[in-house]
């Protein structure tokens, strides 16, 4: 809230509760009066959640922060900065800084995303980009990202397919990168990161989630033959292997999102109203 003031005092702080059991809305409503509160009955997942605080904002910058981030001072004016320079701007993310139980830094907020043999490579970049190298951004993290809303909204918000988690920022980058908005990385925009913290799921779900939202993005973004002929070949090929090596988690995800094909084909048609370029041609314009 103080960063929010200082920057901007005329904004606004949306907190989306989704389904929390503990005292968190009672903290929030004693100690921050001024926070607007969404209060939701159950827990869905980040989607929808996200989505709700979405319709509700009323300006069109938007910073979505999950509750493991800490952001560290003049964050904001960093990312403001690049939508000032580059009005074409769809998201710009913060460095994220994670310390891990040896003492050591981790890096994370520059994802480089390829197409390789039929499926979408998803790769953290920023070490590399922090040493200096020049590579294209594949998508901006939904947990510390600033977003233009009207944009967002033009997309259709996160696909709440994916919830509870996992992919749904991919898929809404590359959704805004077809329409040939920019995705950008500010680096001096920094913030503590502590991954995994918000996500206590059984472990069986925590396995089978990520392999079937991964099947997901794949349907929703890819477009003509020359993307579903490598992507389908290499399904099979993959398929065959899973049940060499015994990896029936993977295949369980698989079927989890065979069983939502309808579903799948009309937020297909609904997100990819708009686009202008196949998803192979926007990854591989940046590989050039």
């Amino acid at each position: 809230m103080e960063e929010l003031n200082q920057f901007h005092p005329s904004s606004e702080c949306i907190v989306v509760d989704d389904g929390s059991s503990d005292h968190s809305r009672d903290l929030l409503r004693q100690n921050f009066p001024a926070v607007r509160l969404i209060e939701r009955g159950c827990n869905q997942g980040f989607s929808s959640a996200a989505n709700a605080g979405i319709r509700a904002a009323r300006h069109e910058r938007l910073l979505l922060l999950n509750n493991d981030v800490e952001v560290l001072p003049g964050f904001l004016e960093h990312l403001h900065l690049v939508f000032e320079e580059r009005p074409n701007t769809f998201a710009v993310a913060s460095l994220q800084k994670q310390t891990l139980t040896d003492g050591t830094v981790a890096l994370d907020g520059f994802n480089a995303v390829r197409w390789r043999a039929g499926l979408l490579d998803l790769n953290n970049r920023t070490a590399d980009v922090m040493a200096g190298q020049d590579l294209s951004l594949g998508y901006c993290t939904a947990g510390c990202s600033l977003f233009s809303r009207e944009k967002l909204l033009a997309v259709g918000g996160f696909c709440e397919l994916f919830d509870p988690f996992y992919y749904e920022d991919v898929e809404l980058s590359l959704q805004a990168a077809r329409r040939g908005w920019r995705l950008a990385f500010a680096p001096k925009s920094v913030v503590e990161h502590r991954h995994g913290s918000t996500t206590r799921k059984k472990p069986w779900k925590m396995k089978i989630v990520p392999s079937r939202n991964y099947f997901f993005l794949h349907w929703l973004v890819l477009a003509g033959r020359s993307a579903w002929g490598p992507h389908l070949l290499a399904l099979v090929l993959h398929i065959l292997k899973w049940l060499l090596q015994g990896r029936l988690v993977l295949l369980f995800g698989l079927l989890q999102a065979l069983a939502r094909i309808p579903e799948l084909a009309k937020e297909r048609r609904r997100r990819g109203c708009g686009a202008v370029l196949a998803v192979t041609d926007v990854l591989l314009a940046q590989e050039s």
